[in-house]
């Protein structure tokens, strides 16, 4: 594994430019009238042709958007996606946060020449001579803190091979949204500031948390911050060590490190009780660009020693450059008979809000 930047939530495609029917003349005045999006999470709104959504184009959609998130102890798709037609865009459907339109050139169907009108006759033209170009992105086309992409090609063929060569680009912009909105919503909302500050003036760097978490446990390089509720136990820790070398991030070793960590501090009192990494399902390690640092990204399930529990887990494994510091962060889920994806989704927004005590002086 190579120590360096990776940009997987940006996208090397190119895009182009469109003019949206009524969005054409938009200005940041315009924008300023338009209505919030709805509070939606996890959900995509697709508008095409029955015919097509019904076909091999919208499986394939169906395809890259419902796959399963990894680590969970039963299957939950990355998003719910929904279908209408193009006149049907309207009222509460129009402020969906998350829209996809899609469609093709070939098809003359009514759905499809709607579709068609929101784009401009040379962008119609760069469509059918340039079949590289097949996406973009908007944002705010009709509501304030939407999303909406745009899929297009010459043939159904075309776009459906396009959809699952870029999938996981596909997948992962809508992800990154997802995460940012999260993100801004703990801005907006009352957060436990006090928890910030302690973890910046003590550990020198901070997260931020919504109310309710607490400090579970601490120590000199270790800490557990925990929401404890009659539904779900949700749990966010960290640990870091000086970095000293590439070999920190090969999959063994970021996997003794964790396990080293949590068998000494989580769960309970009792040396035998502790928790581990759960082995009937195999953990997921993936390279992310997090917050613009390499780091690995790891998803699996945990249990307890001696004891019947378990759950999900999410963590990341990078460097901080400005303190030489190899931080492991990671969230973890406690929710028995329950769907896990809204907590995880929590944790993994309240992780990637961390900041370095260097960072936060800027």
């Amino acid at each position: 594994m190579n120590y360096k930047a990776l940009s997987l939530w940006l996208f090397a495609i190119i895009t182009v430019c469109i003019s949206c029917g009524d969005g054409e003349n938009k200005n940041t005045t315009n924008r300023d009238f338009l209505p919030r999006a709805s509070l939606v999470p996890n959900e995509i709104l697709v508008v095409m042709d029955s015919s097509q959504w019904n076909g091999v184009l919208g499986e394939a959609i169906r395809d890259v958007f419902t796959e399963p998130i990894p680590g969970l102890p039963q299957e939950e798709p990355y998003f719910k996606v929904s279908h209408i037609q193009p006149q049907d865009l309207r009222g509460f459907l129009k402020r969906y946060p998350n829209i996809l339109f899609a469609f093709t050139l070939d098809n003359n169907s009514r759905a499809t020449e709607m579709l068609k009108t929101m784009f401009s006759e040379r962008s119609l033209e760069q469509i059918q001579n340039e079949p590289q170009r097949y996406m973009a992105t908007r944002k705010d086309e009709f509501a304030k803190g939407q999303e909406v992409m745009y899929l297009f090609a010459n043939s159904e063929e075309q776009l459906t091979s396009r959809i699952y060569s870029s999938r996981d680009q596909l997948l992962n912009y809508f992800r990154d949204v997802e995460r940012q909105r999260s993100i801004r919503e703990y801005s907006q909302v009352k957060v436990t500031r006090p928890l910030s500050d302690m973890l910046s003036q003590q550990y020198g760097f901070s997260l931020r948390f919504p109310a309710g978490y607490e400090v579970a446990k601490q120590d000199s390089n270790f800490v557990w911050i925990r929401l404890l509720d009659n539904q779900v136990d949700k749990s966010i820790w960290a640990t870091w060590k000086p970095y000293t070398g590439q070999e920190a991030f090969e999959r063994e070793n970021i996997i003794e490190y964790r396990n080293t960590v949590a068998k000494q501090y989580i769960w309970g009192d009792q040396s035998d009780t502790y928790m581990r990494l759960e082995n009937q399902l195999p953990v997921s390690m993936e390279e992310v660009n997090f917050n613009g640092r390499f780091a690995v990204e790891t998803r699996g399930l945990w249990r307890l020693e001696k004891m019947i529990m378990g759950g999900p887990f999410i963590s990341y494994t990078f460097v901080d450059e400005a303190t030489n510091r190899l931080y492991y962060l990671e969230g973890f889920v406690y929710a028995p008979g329950q769907d896990k994806r809204a907590a995880m989704s929590e944790l993994e927004a309240i992780l990637w809000t961390f900041k370095s005590a260097p960072q936060q002086k800027k």
